[in-house]
């Protein structure tokens, strides 16, 4: 290697020490779109992986926006990782038609994609994701969030290492990937759309940058620095803001109003931020979000919904921020087994039956039993216990009505966080108990039960 190519590979090795990037014997999801900056990448941590012992996993997404090109960019990456015995995994995707069916743009869904994507390889590994962003990619980032308004955040750019995410090349310019690429026969293809003046950031690319680096030839050092005194800054105003919110806080997703509006503008917007992030971290929170939740604080009452189904509530001197349709797993536990322990989603339910005259001397005890039994020999066969789906109907015995589960829950003025909390158990058509409610009139206890199901739940 000449001395250029050197310099080169130290300043990728500076950035991965002194942000602690890769530790001995780590696993790294390298993202690989067969572009030059993500082969160099590539190439590099297959050099490094000998000293440090790491197990590479390459992973490419295929959008399906290119036809034939996208396709050859697979089988590109393909290629060359069956070539130098690299285990790849690929994820073909229609972007467009997921874009259009969540009602996002194509670079954020494809964004989204991508990294949901590279955290599920990494996950069972407990892998680092390495990505090829580079000193120039900050640029456009840090350009094209200030044309949008954004706040400090926006303006830090791209941060070299985040959660389990590091850029080993951020301290490179796009010209001295492609000298690397050149010196060590690095092959790569080229993307026809990063000529597409219609997506803003090849618009900053193309005609914006060229026109800041005749004004200052060190332009990528200069906005480096620049993000990197913001980050610190904006980390200060965060932690600040952390504290505050913690002890202004009630419960989960609950606040005090008062304390939270004798807070500075600074800090008061950041809390909002750090509280809606605590209800879905993926949220694409922006300046108007926060907007909205502050009049609504000043105002004392009322609700906003934002993106993500995110439910703002301001009520009774309290600020409620949570899910309005919390992304639970369904589950369901077949109920073919007695007085045993059964756990379904976080939850252990534990399962007893009994004869109907000890559950009487119980029930004088405790008046809860009246919720939490069933008539045991009227459950259905293949009856299950679950949590909620679409479509739930249900048939309550003081009613005798059947109407949906939705209807009941919002005359019942069940919160719409607690809703997909609830347990029931149900047969294939209809719910027959329901958690809080006690039995649906197929399972009510009558002086005819012989045997009682008893369900107590806690969680594990």
């Amino acid at each position: 290697m000449n001395s250029n190519e050197i310099s080169l590979e130290e300043k990728i090795l500076k950035s991965i020490n002194k942000f602690n990037m890769l530790p001995q014997n780590a696993a790294v999801v390298v993202g690989v779109s067969g572009g030059s900056d993500s082969m160099a990448l590539l190439y590099f941590l297959l050099h490094f992986s000998k000293i440090k012992n790491l197990k590479i996993i390459a992973a490419h997404v295929n959008h399906s926006l290119r036809g034939s090109e996208s396709d050859r960019d697979e089988n590109f990456v393909r290629d060359f990782c069956k070539d130098n015995d690299v285990e790849l995994k690929v994820l073909k995707v229609d972007v467009a038609k997921k874009a259009k069916e969540m009602k996002m743009g194509l670079e954020e869904c494809g964004r989204l994609i991508r990294y949901e994507f590279f955290e599920e390889l990494a996950s069972p590994n407990n892998a680092k994701i390495a990505l090829a962003h580079t000193l120039s990619d900050n640029i456009e980032t840090i350009i094209l969030n200030l044309t949008r308004g954004s706040g400090i955040h926006g303006l830090c750019g791209i941060l070299p290492a985040r959660d389990n995410i590091i850029r080993p090349l951020m301290l490179l310019e796009k010209s001295e990937i492609l000298a690397y690429c050149k010196a060590n026969k690095i092959k790569y293809v080229e993307d026809s759309s990063n000529k597409d003046r219609e997506y803003s950031r090849n618009k900053i690319r193309l005609d914006v940058v060229p026109v800041l680096k005749e004004i200052n030839p060190s332009l990528g050092k200069a906005f480096l620095k620049v993000s990197s005194l913001l980050q610190s800054d904006d980390d200060y105003l965060n932690k600040i803001a952390r504290e505050k919110l913690n002890d202004i806080k009630i419960e989960k997703g609950q606040y005090f109003l008062k304390e939270l509006k004798k807070l500075d503008l600074a800090i008061k917007s950041r809390c909002i931020k750090l509280a809606v992030l605590e209800a879905n971290k993926n949220i694409n929170l922006d300046f108007s979000h926060v907007n909205l939740i502050l009049a609504l604080i000043e105002q004392g009452s009322g609700t906003v919904t934002l993106p993500d189904k995110i439910y703002v509530k301001v009520e009774k001197e309290t600020l409620k921020i949570f899910l309005k349709e919390k992304p639970v797993k369904d589950w369901r536990i077949q109920l073919n087994s007695l007085n045993n322990n059964l756990t379904g989603q976080a939850r252990k339910f534990i399962i007893r039956v009994v004869c109907k005259s000890e559950y009487d001397d119980l029930l004088k005890q405790d008046k809860t039993l009246l919720n939490r039994a069933v008539d045991y020999e009227k459950i259905p066969p293949n009856s299950v216990l679950r949590n909620r789906r679409p479509g739930d109907v249900l048939k309550l015995s003081k009613r005798g009505i059947t109407k949906s589960l939705k209807k009941f829950f919002n005359e019942e003025k069940v919160s719409i966080e607690k809703r997909s909390e609830l347990s029931m158990i149900a047969d294939k058509n209809n719910i027959l108990w329901l958690e809080e409610f006690g039995a649906c009139e197929p399972l009510k206890i009558n002086n005819n039960t012989k045997q009682v199901l008893i369900i107590n739940i806690g969680r594990n």
